[in-house]
């Protein structure tokens, strides 16, 4: 047995395994599985699948064995039905062979300048890569934000190159073994990188999660602040009802009608005030809202009109709703700044298992597109559309419509979102 061989042998094994199980990420969500489960059962499924491949050489039992350990992987470490493990997991087996099949039939045709066996594999692992990147980056729907451009096209240079390097390495006048072992060495070189990217990509998106956790739990607060000053508001405004009342008779016994009104105007917005923006009951729609709208008064200068009728029990995860109404406010408000005449209509209603959302907004008109995809217009520009992609992530997870309507310098959108389960 040369040792160089097995070497890239076990590398490359590694690597096409990890991308199987990438692809099977995709689809299946993680399990809060201990690592001490997880790390044995990887490295049982790597070890049978590399041994078979080295000492038989079986395409056929390769591949059996590869399919049978990524089935263990799927049932043990993540989630989901049976029958869509079971899909998902031939979805990447045959990902696997498909790629293969191109990079050869292409090398066959001459398109790749590509002449030895290890160099056409890593070929292959590196299209099924780029391929994963680009079904990560722009359809996956799960994440909540992605990382810069710069971190992808890094990623796309270093596979890239790698695949350059392996054939200047293996055409060479340096001896098989020397060959294997830097072939085996890059192998290595990019499992490592692709693994520290993804664990990049998931502490970012744990990041933004936290921030957005910590926002929510500011709504929450200030919501509770405006519940306990309503409260002493409300005992101030009982204390002195009697006096309203007494004042506002005598008012009408003498006739003095218009006063009268305007007096009782007086008195209602007061009591207005004390309510808050929204006061349903439900203490997600409620938080949101009366945060968000506290602020776009305070720091833009502009009075919402409101309509809000929805039960005052919960009907979807605050933390979905957050996303949902904070995106749309938020784009809301930058939009405000840039306007003179400030205009923002809120509409929240739930009948009949659905959520209507509407909001519409005065803006300057200037509207930004990317392959249609509409942006946003803030200074930030890595933060453009990331807004509206949350929002029809949303909308599209509860199977939900969303129109947006633009209009001469009126900025609209109109959502439906479908909710079981929730009695009004």
């Amino acid at each position: 047995m040369k040792i160089y061989d097995a070497l890239f042998s076990a590398m490359f094994n590694i690597l096409s395994i990890y991308m199987n199980i990438r692809i099977i990420k995709l689809f299946l969500p993680v399990k809060s599985t201990k690592k001490y489960v997880t790390l044995p059962i990887y490295t049982g499924v790597w070890l049978c699948n590399w041994l078979l491949y080295y000492f038989l050489n079986i395409q056929n039992l390769t591949t059996l064995s590869l399919f049978v350990g990524l089935m263990i992987v799927s049932f043990v470490i993540f989630e989901g039905s049976a029958g869509k493990k079971i899909a998902v997991v031939t979805v990447s087996t045959a990902s696997c062979i498909i790629t293969e099949n191109i990079v050869w039939e292409m090398c066959n045709r001459g398109l790749l300048p590509v002449k030895s066996e290890p160099v056409g594999g890593l070929c292959a692992v590196t299209l099924e890569f780029f391929i994963i990147l680009l079904i990560e980056k722009y359809v996956r729907l799960d994440r909540y934000t992605k990382l810069p451009k710069g971190s992808f096209m890094n990623m796309i240079l270093l596979s890239g190159g790698s695949v350059v390097l392996s054939e200047i390495i293996a055409l060479t006048e340096h001896s098989d073994d020397m060959v294997m072992f830097g072939l085996g060495i890059i192998c290595l070189i990019n499992v490592s990188t692709y693994y520290v990217y993804e664990k990049i990509s998931e502490s970012h998106r744990q990041n933004m999660e936290r921030a957005a956790m910590e926002q929510q739990v500011e709504m929450y607060a200030k919501q509770f602040e405006v519940i306990g000053q309503s409260q002493e508001d409300l005992k101030a405004l009982r204390h002195d009802m009697n006096n309203h009342i007494t004042l506002i008779n005598t008012y009408l016994q003498n006739k003095e009608y218009e006063v009268a009104s305007k007096y009782a105007e007086q008195f209602s917005e007061s009591i207005k005030s004390i309510q808050g923006y929204v006061r349903t009951g439900n203490i997600g729609v409620d938080s949101i809202l009366n945060y968000k709208l506290e602020r776009i008064e305070r720091d833009v200068g502009c009075k919402p009109e409101i309509e809000i009728s929805v039960p005052d029990q919960s009907f979807m995860s605050d933390f979905d709703l957050n996303i949902l109404l904070g995106n749309l406010l938020d784009n809301a408000a930058e939009a405000l700044r840039k306007v003179e005449d400030k205009y923002l209509s809120i509409k929240l209603v739930y009948a009949r298992g659905a959520l209507y959302i509407s909001i519409y907004n005065s803006f300057n008109g200037k509207i930004r597109r990317n392959n249609q995809m509409i942006l946003s217009s803030k200074e930030d520009g890595t933060s453009h559309g990331i807004g509206l992609a949350n929002v029809e992530r949303i909308v599209n997870k509860y199977d939900g419509t969303m129109k947006i309507h633009c209009k001469e310098k009126l900025w609209g959108i109109d959502i439906i979102i479908y909710i079981k389960g929730v009695q009004t």
